[in-house]
């Protein structure tokens, strides 16, 4: 099983207070029990705190992340300042886990919970990385990271995967996400000719979070829809826009993913 793992971009390299990151963990989320790590020979040399039984590492590095050209002009077309951000940063905090996996949305829960709480005691701290895949804002990481531990369908999904958008005609916009591969194993491709704008994003959305949830288990020729007249079929298919599996809405193309 993959690990999630968020790097937490820094302006400037600040090494982790844990004791003022255990006083934000046990403010924000009292719920949960968070207390700081002692060494032992099977523990990790970094700085690490634990949740309960699990094992949360924080490794500070004093160095940018390596660019990745694509996933910031994506995160731009939503944080207009994600560009500058990238540019400006000079080190981050590595957050992963160890210790035996409780499922990947309660990991990845843990982790954002945790990437909360380091950003509302670091300064220096302007950006999100998650999974390699997905870039969000400080703030915007901090706001929905409040409710890493709420029940589906209220846990910060957004955090963890991307949407992008390609435009099919004037009329209608097509959409692909990112990051949830890490999770079920595909991503979800949508094109619905005649739908654009904020409804195809809803949509792409909504699935995401659905199969989040349940995981992969939307078979290949089921019907997907709100209402009886509105039922669409869905194909497991390779996505000709990234060559990746996917859950294709929409008109049938591509190869089947076998």
């Amino acid at each position: 099983m993959t690990l999630p793992i968020a790097f937490v971009l820094l302006q400037e390299p600040a090494a982790p207070d844990l004791s003022a990151l255990l006083e934000a963990m046990r403010q924000r989320h009292p719920e949960r029990s968070w207390t700081e790590g002692s060494p032992g020979p099977s523990r990790p040399r970094s700085p690490f705190i634990l949740c309960g039984k699990r094992i949360v590492v924080l490794m500070p590095v004093q160095a940018p992340l390596p660019d990745d050209e694509e996933m910031w002009a994506r995160a731009a077309t939503a944080w207009p300042e994600a560009r500058e951000v990238a540019a400006r940063h000079r080190a981050h905090v590595i957050v992963s886990l160890m210790g035996e996996s409780e499922g990947k949305i309660e990991d990845a829960k843990i982790v954002t919970a945790v990437v909360g709480g380091l950003i509302a005691i670091t300064v220096a701290a302007c950006g999100v990385v998650f999974g390699g895949r997905v870039v969000r804002s400080s703030q915007t990481w901090l706001d929905l990271s409040a409710r890493a531990f709420a029940p589906y369908p209220d846990y910060p999904y957004a955090l963890w995967i991307d949407v992008a958008s390609f435009r099919l005609s004037p009329q209608s916009t097509g959409a692909l996400t990112f990051g949830l591969t890490r999770f079920i194993g595909r991503e979800v491709e949508f094109e619905i000719p005649g739908l654009s704008g904020p409804s195809v994003f809803q949509r792409i959305a909504s699935l995401a979070c659905y199969m989040l949830e349940h995981g992969d288990q939307i078979n290949d020729g089921d019907t997907i829809g709100d209402e009886e007249t509105e039922r669409i079929s869905v194909k497991h298919r390779v996505s000709p826009l990234n060559g990746a599996p996917v859950l294709r809405v929409g008109p049938d193309s591509g190869p089947l993913d076998r």
